[in-house]
């Protein structure tokens, strides 16, 4: 291959074409024929030696090529074809026949087919030569495609070479349309077989359901193409026919000139039957699509008629249209849609360039055209098939544009049309998505303004939609058509008027909505299109905010505040440049809702340009809202919150390299540096030991932004993002500054130890970080120390041997970077002894050597694992479990790119080695689990499995059985499954990364390597019960079966399909299994479904639909009546398969087609006498009407918005139909037949009809009111929930404008008298009528209201006392409230007066005393009042407690007057020492606290002692009761602060402060923070007590430490409570030097705000300095930390900290900061006391100092200080110590020099030196 290397010449090309001619194929590299292709395309530009044909397409059939070389091939045919046909005619015509001849004699596999397909379409000199071998290329093509058309139907074989069938079909297409003289001549010859076999063979390939897609839509185009082109005469009756007698073909013959003769089949007389529906497939469809595709337009222009339909005219086109529509009924929708959609377009350009000449009216309103696509429409505008409904909303704009263009050929209005069609639309409900894609396309045409006009209700219902994210789209898209019309329609400002005044208040009121969803949809899809289209809006917008802020109290701001940030992001990121005011940014950045701060700092982050770099106020304002932010823990405010950061940093980079291009050190640029360098060191210091989740990931993330803008990483070899050139020079003018020196190592050992953290996020970007940024050696200062890699592997070794995962997975972490880091890019060898640790470290001479030594050491270690586990399996599970390092090994082979630089013998040897390590590790833990005596082929049961791990954990003792695990058989447990994991995902991801090659020459696994996997993951899954190992081993076996699928190899590519057939060969066998693997089928369904899943990415689904079959078959056959109970059947595992096939997103579109089937069969099987059977019936039930019903867009189960229409729903599934009238009738009969009889299949039937929603057409009718006739007699069943479910069922079948007529019906079937009554039918009759009232919603008119109301009242016997069926009383009374009906029913008096109990009479009592209650409330005050005072007195506790909710419900609504809230809160006070049920005393604590927080009402207590006395009596009635006093009791304390002496108070602020701690209930930490907004204001704004000042203070300490406590608390709840309540304490900002726009600050704001507070306050308390200082330090605390570290583990699992929100070191650094900053103004300081502090906390600091320093001689990495404990526990005594030393300074406190000297000596370790210095998230 030299002769590249030479000068590129004619005769180095023919050279090398002759050699390449003459050599192995394989000896070609790519590059090579890549090199001589350009060299062929430059000489034949230069038009050099034509002759080079000849060579050129020898060569071209002789080497393979791959599509990147096709393109090439490509180039130079075009080349040829592009020289004159002088030249051409010069190429050797017969040598080139010679070529062809040889080429097409041999049978053409799919790499021939696809040279001669390039051939044929690029190079006309070649075809010139297949017009010469013309049969001869037929016959060759035609051996391509498949078996004849006889064998294809009637065997319905599904094993075909589909890639090989598609290549043929494509050049079959190529051949009719490159070579249609060729075509023709041959076509009048006598002898046509070989065409007319290809003929009859394409219209076999549409007929075969078990082709794909593509291939049979490419068929159907070639068998289109040739009709279309090549029959002359009679063309349109010819397709017809074809198409008509599709299925009955069985040959085509050719007669003369191109016509067809009449085809066998076609003269035969069909039955009246079968002449109105055709037997469609979706051959159909394609043939139809291909019709479509390539005929001309005058050919469908022509007239035809239907015989079918009574020999209507048509033309051609529509008779196509009507074909189609035929074709609506099946699972073909999208394709259905697609071909619609071509048909419009193609009839968008014949009515463009013939509509003057057509005498049809197409697309008029009446034509069948127009109504059929509206049927079509209203069916599947909504469906859940992927692409239908985008596809229908197409068609219907198609429709009206075409239905406009031809009303203005005729000279006709086209708004009538378009008007009804709006109309119709707006009288549906907003929750019908697909309404808002038509309406879109309707006001294109009709006008905005127009619309606006006639339907002024639109943008309500565009906002109503606007509450789910599933209609967001949608209606967004409706309203910038909306707009954007407008502005084509009016002036700019005749446009702003008209927004104004319709269209303005409804976007205002969804931007200050307090739904989160509603206004953050409305940013997106509403504000910003306003701003785009009418930029005067802006100003309108702004001025209307910022007015309702200032006029609006605080508590009303927040959502008012989002809009304005909201307003002013949207306009800043489109460029207008708003003019805004400071102080309303600076609320929205500190503001307590995260929404607000998001866009806040999205407002400061992002511009339009990229080089903007932010001004300096902006700078300051992002430092102070990142140290308040590092800890937040809503996960969308940190996403938005790094996007964001990402912005900022792109525009700080990309400014600062034009900065530094100018040569000179401007102060915008210094700023912009030290600003980036203050950030990371932020980061940096939030990494410290103890500080929690949120903060660690916010600061790993931000150091990662940092990072990857401005450092080039070890890895970092992406496309996208790549760092600018100019990027190094600003790294070296920020180094000259002595800035941006990150990579020091200190920072590297912060973010190592990030590793051992809990959460697998926080441990991969730690390693992450560490593997990308710090591998360089030059990167690293300080490197002279002890090998970092040596103490890194070291404690990874310690952690890989512990038996807990979080600890073994941080150990192969640690492993990877010592692989990865020093190993690899250093050649380290690392000998490690078995108990010593590192030994000895020595440098490799190539990294290959040094890396096969360290993973051989790793595989050593494993087997030493397996060694102690022969020996004692306890031993080996505690000290020895292995689980880690092939966590360890797996990550250093497949995670490590380059690894072996191409030796893949090298590698083979590695991972046959590993392969054989994981098989023989996963056996020995499968032989644990099963006890060793175990039948290899079967799998043991729970309880075997649980005896032999106590067997193996020795603690077998025959007595009482225990049923909690002891801790040894936990870690045995925990031990078997985790190593079985980690050999399940290694030997996955071997598989994905590594080459299979079916011989060995050329990859890396052999087929033996990949039988041992498979046996391997087929043990597992068939022989293990064990969740966990089950899931992590379908990890591994869906890699496994995508990677041999995706194999070239036909060998490798059955293997899965062996895997297959080996696992439903037990299932298949017609009988119960001999071994019972349970809970659900254990891994059996996951085994199929990878199989599955795997062929499907591949766009195959041979398997699939044969499995399928199976499967339905065996789970449709009958249970024996002799079945083991204690065995699985077969039909279990059947449906449990079915189930996960089901449930898998990937195969839905595919598994749709079998889910009527599926469906049927799982409520038949509900029927069955076993269990089991019925069991797995009930979870596939489940999971297929998840599947089948679309996406659940609501949370509300009654609402219509979650669920599929009856239309849209039948359209789908259509052999459902008849199905459910089965079932509905069979329990009627039932029923009739046995009173109590229930059938198994109503349940299921009924539950989907529930769920559907209200139709929209005429489609259907029929069939609904079929369905509604057995279901009203169901409407008596004698079982209440089967009434209540009928009901339901119901409610779609009622057309929305006839559900008044029905309700008139219903209330006319109820009996004059109670003498007619039948009780069950009334009930059911009266349940429906509700359902059917509460579908309509608010939309009920009063003239309805009235007549029902009058109608109603006439069968007011029900609530007789002579009717004693309380259930039938209760719902006419509910109905009577829905209609709110004006009528005097006292129930109440009568329940209240006792009697016996009856069924229903609890919810009778409920429903008449909210009845009663509404009624009083719209007459006087006095009657409201008299009928509250009855209902919360009476005797029984359902009238009660239905009043007290009452009672809640309209406090939320705000409705009554304040002089009746008055008397009602005097009523339920007395009614407080009165009640005694649990449920309605917390209802009675709960009105008593809202009344005084909202409504400022205070409680009659005339004694406060004795009244709070009373109150904690009623603590005995249960932990909620208690919860809820707290609020109750703050308000009676606070009212008496005045009178009382502070005893009181003090005994409420202790019980505070004793249910604020984190070990409380939850509920009682939250009425603690309630209790807090009652009594801190008061009592922090007291200022009467300075008598007894030390008194008052032991209060409002005790209130400090309880709101500290809970402004930390986990729940985000009570943290947003408490920090509002710190914030209405208005005199603090005061105090404090601050002044915000709003009281709603975030928790770390308002805990900076009252730690200031108490330090100001309290400046010269001598106690107050002691209590602060008690809060920081806590004697004994260092101590007792350090004496935790001899306490031993033994457990698997740690108890967690009651509180891992709370971060204890950050809270004292503030303290002590306030405490320092007022130091100098203290007096009265206890000398005495300062100086004892310091000698005993220096006493204890000196014992840590010792320990450290001890520790610190193995490892300065991994010392004591980096556990959580200990670092808290010694940064507070060094804080304290700190403050105590600023006390002495200041006030001249003599101070040891040994103990300043110790202090010095800690505090410049690495880990203090941030907290001290008080930077980066110390600076608090």
């Amino acid at each position: 291959m030299n002769i590249l290397e030479n000068p590129r010449t004619c005769d180095n090309v023919h050279v090398l074409l002759e050699e390449i001619l003459h050599t192995s194929e394989s000896k070609f590299s790519e590059k090579t024929i890549g090199k001589l292709l350009d060299d062929l395309s430059r000489l034949l530009r230069q038009r050099v030696n034509r002759d080079l044909l000849y060579q050129v397409v020898q060569t071209y059939f002789k080497v393979s090529y791959n599509s990147r070389i096709n393109k090439k091939w490509e180039k130079i045919f075009k080349e040829f074809d592009s020289q004159s046909s002088s030249e051409s005619k010069s190429v050797p015509l017969g040598d080139l026949v010679d070529i062809a001849s040889i080429f097409l004699q041999k049978p053409l596999g799919k790499a021939d087919l696809l040279k001669l397909s390039s051939l044929i379409e690029h190079c006309a000199g070649v075809r010139n030569v297949f017009d010469v071998q013309f049969v001869q290329l037929l016959v060759a093509v035609r051996g391509t495609l498949g078996p004849s058309a006889d064998s294809s139907i009637k065997e319905g074989t599904n094993d075909l070479d589909q890639d090989l069938i598609h290549s043929g079909v494509k050049v079959t297409l190529q051949i009719f349309q490159f070579m249609p003289n060729a075509v023709l001549k041959y076509v009048t010859t006598a002898d046509t077989s070989v065409l007319q076999s290809i003929l009859s063979t394409l219209v076999s390939l549409l007929l075969n359901k078990n082709l794909n897609a593509d291939c049979t839509l490419l068929a159907g185009i070639a068998l289109a193409k040739f009709f279309t082109t090549f029959v002359a005469d009679n063309t349109v009756e010819t397709i017809k026919n074809v198409l008509e007698n599709m299925t009955a073909v069985n040959q085509l013959d050719l007669g003369t000139c191109g016509t067809f003769k009449e085809m066998s089949g076609s003269q035969t007389n069909r039955d009246t039957e079968s002449q109105n529906v055709y037997n469609f497939s979706f051959g159909h469809i394609a043939f139809l699509s291909g019709i479509l595709q390539s005929a001309k337009l005058q050919l469908l222009a022509e007239p035809t008629c239907d015989k079918l339909v009574g020999h209507k005219r048509y033309i051609f086109i529509e008779y196509l249209f009507v074909q189609l529509c035929g074709m609506s009924e099946g699972q073909n929708l999208y394709h259905l849609f697609q071909v619609l959609n071509v048909w419009y377009s193609v009839a968008f350009r014949l009515l463009a360039k013939h509509g003057s000449e057509l005498h049809v009216r197409l697309f008029a309103e009446e034509s069948q055209v127009v109504q059929k696509t509206l049927d079509l429409i209203w069916k599947h505008w909504d469906s859940p098939v992927d692409g239908v409904s985008e596809r229908a909303s197409a068609v219907f704009s198609t429709m009206i544009q075409l239905h406009v263009s031809e009303c203005r050929y005729h000279d006709e209005d086209d708004s009538v049309f378009l008007s009804k069609m709006l109309s119709q639309l707006m009288e549906m409900s907003w929750q019908m998505k697909g309404k808002y894609r038509l309406l879109s396309s309707l006001i294109q045409y009709y006008g905005a303004g127009k619309t606006l006009k006639e339907h002024p209700a639109l943008p309500h219902h565009l906002l109503s939609a606007l509450h789910s994210n599933y209609y967001a789209s949608a209606c967004g898209e409706t309203y910038r058509q909306l707009i954007q019309q407008a502005k084509k329609e009016m002036p700019e400002a005749a446009m702003v008027t008209w927004w104004s005044k319709g269209l303005q208040k409804t976007l205002m009121n969804g931007l200050e909505s307090s739904n989160s969803t509603l206004r953050l949809n409305t940013m997106h899809y509403w504000l910003k299109d306003t701003l785009l289209i009418l930029p005067s809006s802006l100003t309108l917008l702004l001025g209307d905010f910022e007015q309702k802020i200032r006029h609006v109290p605080d508590d009303g701001k927040s959502e008012l505040l989002f809009a304005w940030i909201a307003i002013l992001k949207t306009a800043k990121a489109l460029d207008l440049k708003p003019c805004y005011d400071q102080s309303l940014l600076v609320a929205c950045l500190h503001h307590l809702d995260d929404d607000i701060r998001a866009e806040a700092m999205s407002f400061l982050c992002t511009s339009q340009k990229k080089a903007d770099s932010p001004s300096v106020s902006d700078v300051c304002l992002l430092q102070r809202f990142l140290l308040c932010n590092m800890n937040v823990d809503s996960p969308s405010f940190r996403q938005s919150f790094i996007t964001q950061f990402r912005h900022l940093m792109v525009r700080v980079r990309d400014s600062a390299i034009g900065m530094v291009k100018t040569g000179q050190l401007s102060p915008e640029l210094t700023a912009l540096i030290d600003f980036v360098d203050w950030v990371v060191v932020l980061c940096v210091s939030s990494l410290f030991p103890a500080s929690c989740y949120q903060r660690r990931v916010t600061a790993l993330q931000l150091i990662r932004v940092v990072f990857e803008t401005l450092v080039s990483g070890a890895t970092s070899n992406r496309r996208k993002g790549l760092i600018p050139e100019g990027t190094v020079k600003l790294l070296q003018a920020a180094n000259r500054q002595q800035k941006w020196q990150w990579f020091t190592r200190e920072s590297h050992c912060a973010i190592l130890q990030c590793i051992e953290d809990g959460s697998n996020e926080i441990r991969e970007l730690a390693a992450s970080l560490v593997h990308r940024y710090f591998t360089h050696r030059d990167r690293l200062q300080d490197t002279e120390k002890l090998d970092m890699g040596g103490q890194i592997l070291d404690h990874a070794l310690v952690l890989c041997n512990s038996p807990k995962a979080s600890d073994s997975e941080s150990g192969a972490l640690y492993i990877k970077i010592v692989f990865q880091n020093f190993v690899l890019s250093q050649r380290k060898v690392y000998h490690v002894k078995d108990l010593s640790g590192v030994a000895d470290i020595t440098e490799a001479r190539g990294a290959t050597e040094a890396a096969m030594f360290f993973l051989n050491l790793l595989m050593e270690k494993i087997k030493h694992c397996m060694d102690v586990e022969r020996r004692d399996v306890l031993q080996a599970a505690k000290d020895f479990p292995a689980h880690g390092l092939v966590h360890a090994l797996g990550r250093c082979i497949t995670e490590t790119e380059n690894l072996y630089e191409g030796d893949t013998a090298m590698i083979h040897v590695l991972a046959e080695k590993v392969i054989v390590l994981c098989a023989d590790l996963v056996q020995r833990m499968l032989q644990v689990l099963s006890g060793d005596t175990q039948n290899e082929d079967v799998a043991p049961s729970f309880a075997e499995m649980g005896t032999a791990i106590e067997k193996a954990a020795g603690t077998e003792d025959g007595g009482e059985e225990d049923p909690a695990l002891s801790a040894e058989h936990q870690i045995i447990l925990a031990w078997c499954w985790l190593n079985i994991k980690e050999c399940c995902v290694l030997c996955g991801k071997l598989m994905e990364v590594f080459h299979v090659d079916i011989d060995g020459t050329s990859g890396v696994l052999t087929v033996k390597d990949v039988h041992i996997i498979g046996d391997l993951f087929l043990k597992v899954l068939t022989r293990c019960r064990h969740k966990g190992a089950i899931e992590s081993c379908l990890l591994g076996f869906s890699k496994y079966c995508q990677k041999l699928m995706s194999c070239d190899d036909i060998t490798l590519n059955q293997i899965p399909n062996q895997h297959l057939q080996e696992a439903l060969k037990p299932v298949c066998s017609n009988r119960t299994l001999a071994s019972s693997v349970s809970r659900q089928s254990a891994g059996l369904p996951g085994l199929v479904q990878c199989i599955l899943a795997a062929e499907s990415k591949l766009r195959k689904d041979t398997m699939l639909h044969s499995t399928m079959i199976k499967l339905l078959e065996i789970a449709g056959q009958e249970v024996p009546g002799d079945y083991d109970q204690c065995l699985d059947l077969a039909q279990v595992h059947a449906m449990n398969i079915m189930k996960a096939l089901f449930r898998d997103a990937g195969l839905a579109a595919t598994m749709l087609s079998y889910a009527c089937r599926a469906l049927m069969l799982a409520v038949e099987a509900l029927a069955s006498p076993a269990w089991a059977v019925r069991n797995a019936a009930t979870l596939l039930f489940s999971d297929l009407v998840l599947r089948m019903m679309g996406q659940k867009v609501s949370q509300n189960n009654t609402s219509f918005a979650s669920s599929t229409s009856v239309v849209e729903f039948f359209a789908l599934y259509p052999q459902l139909r008849q199905f459910f009238l089965d079932q509905i009738q069979a329990a009627v009969t039932g029923q009739q037949q046995h009173r109590l009889h229930l059938h198994p299949g109503l349940f299921p039937v009924l539950a989907i009809l529930a769920k559907l929603g209200p139709s929209v057409g005429k489609e259907e009718r029929r069939f609904m009111s079929q369905l509604r006739a057995p279901l009203g007699m169901l409407l008596g069943n004698p079982i209440l929930a089967v009434r209540k479910l009928v009901a339901m069922a119901m409610i779609p079948l009622v057309d929305r404008k006839e559900v008044m007529e029905q309700v008139e019906v219903l209330i006319q079937d109820i009996p004059a008298h109670i003498g007619q009554c039948k009780f069950n039918q009334l009930h059911g009759c009266l349940t429906l009528m509700e359902k059917l009232l509460l579908s309509c919603g608010s939309e009920i008119r009063p003239e309805d209201k009235a007549r029902l109301n009058t109608q109603l009242l006439q069968k007011s016997w029900i609530l007789d006392q002579s009717n004693q069926c309380d259930l039938v009383k209760a719902k006419y009374v509910e109905i009577l409230m829905l209609l709110q009906t004006p009528v005097d029913i006292d129930v109440v008096r009568e329940l209240d007066t006792g009697g016996p109990v009856k069924i229903g009479h609890g919810q009778y009592e409920k429903v008449s005393t909210r009845f009663s209650l509404c009624t009083a409330a719209r007459k006087t005050f006095t009657e409201l009042l008299t009928c509250i005072q009855h209902c919360v007195c009476s005797q029984q506790q359902e009238i009660r407690r239905s009043s007290l909710e009452w009672l809640q419900e309209e406090l939320k609504t705000g409705c009554l007057d304040l002089p009746l809230l008055s008397e009602i809160q005097s009523l339920l006070f007395s009614q407080l020492f009165v009640e005694r049920y649990q449920p309605n005393l917390s209802i009675l604590l709960d009105l008593l606290h809202s009344l005084y927080s909202t409504y400022h009402i205070p409680l009659p207590v005339l004694d406060t002692g004795g009244t709070v006395e009373r109150l904690v009596q009623l603590q005995k009635y249960g932990t909620t009761v208690r919860a809820k006093l707290l609020p109750v009791v703050a308000i009676i304390v606070v009212q008496g602060l005045e009178t009382e002496n502070l005893s009181i108070l003090k005994d409420f602020t202790d019980m505070l402060l004793d249910y604020s701690q984190p070990t409380q209930n939850e509920d009682f930490r939250m009425e603690v923070a309630k209790a807090l907004h009652i009594a801190a204001p008061r009592v922090f704004g007291s200022g009467v007590y300075n008598a007894a000042e030390d008194e008052y203070f032991t209060c409002v300490s005790k209130l400090f430490k309880t709101i500290l406590n809970l402004l930390e608390d986990e729940q985000t709840d009570i943290r947003w409570t408490v920090s509002k309540m710190v914030g209405q304490i208005s005199h603090i900002f005061t105090l404090c030097g601050q002044k915000f726009q709003t009281s709603c600050l975030n928790c770390n704001q308002a805990r900076g705000l009252l730690c200031q507070y108490m330090c100001k306050t309290f400046l010269n308390s001598s106690a107050a300095l002691q209590f602060l200082c008690s809060l920081v330090y806590s004697p004994g605390q260092l101590t007792e930390a350090l004496a935790s570290l001899d306490t031993a583990k033994t457990g698997l699992f740690e108890q967690e900290e009651a509180n891992i929100y709370a971060e204890e070191v950050i809270t004292c650094k503030l303290l002590q900061k306030c405490l320092k900053a007022s130091v100098q103004s203290m007096r009265n300081i206890d000398r005495q006391w300062v100086s004892s502090q310091v000698i005993a906390v220096s006493g204890e600091l000196q014992n840590a100092l010792a320990l450290l320093m001890e520790n610190s001689a193995e490892s300065d990495i991994f010392s004591l200080v980096s556990q959580r404990k200990i670092f808290t526990a010694l940064s507070t005594s060094l804080i304290y110590v700190d403050l105590l030393l600023e006390l002495c300074q200041q006030h001249e406190v003599p101070v040891l020099q040994h103990i300043q000297d110790q202090y010095i000596s800690i505090s410049k370790r690495s880990h203090f030196s941030f907290l001290l210095e008080g930077h980066g998230c110390f600076s608090v």
